[in-house]
Formats: structure tokens, sequence, C-alpha cells
């Protein structure tokens, strides 16, 4: 199943329907930059509605499969991630809100 879907437009390139879209505003902190080996160490996103309005916060370290690395950057230790959950056990929470959403990434 795509999660990218191409947002349907009108002849002026505005959303054909606005109201029936969300908006998923999202912030991730990593081992790294590498997409090939580094992980996501954290995640946090807000839900809003077409007028803004807040419709879910989420917000939770992970436990990478590999060593926590940039805690120089981020502060995020291998003591603060030990009980977290992995990547694979919060992907569903994530999913469940992008359905309609347009993604908003921060500092990205």
């Amino acid at each position: 199943m795509s999660f990218f879907r191409r947002l349907k437009t009108n002849q002026n390139g505005n959303l054909a329907n606005p109201a029936q879209y969300s908006f998923f505003v999202f912030d991730v902190e990593t081992t790294g930059l590498d997409p090939n080996r580094d992980e996501v160490l954290e995640i946090a996103f807000v839900k809003l509605d077409s007028n803004t309005n807040e419709i879910k916060r989420y917000s939770t370290l992970l436990k990478p499969k590999g060593k926590v690395k940039g805690t120089d950057i981020h502060g995020i230790t291998e003591q603060d991630v030990l009980a977290a959950p992995t990547f694979r056990e919060v992907a569903p929470i994530i999913c469940e809100n992008l359905d309609k959403s347009i993604l908003v990434a921060h500092n990205s």
C-alpha cells in the first residue's frame, strides 16, 4: 500500500477539496545522516485537520538495532532508549495517522 498519493488539484493547481486532507507535521532524530546505515531514534508528530486544529499528538524515543550515535547533537543516550519501542513497533501508529495527510517535515 502506498501512503504517498498524488493530491487532487483543480486547474489552478489548488487542492480540489482541501477539507478532506489533514496535515501530518513530524520531526525525527537519527543516529546519523546516512539513510542506508543510520536509524531513527525519536519521532514526534502532530496531526492537524484542514483548519489546523489538533487531532492527535504523539512522541516517543525508539530503540535502534545498532549503537546510539550523535548524542552530542540530539542528546539521546543508550540509557535513554533501553526500554523504548522499536520503529517496527510504532510503525502502525505512524501509518494509521498518515491517511489523507499532507506531510510537513521539520528541519528536513
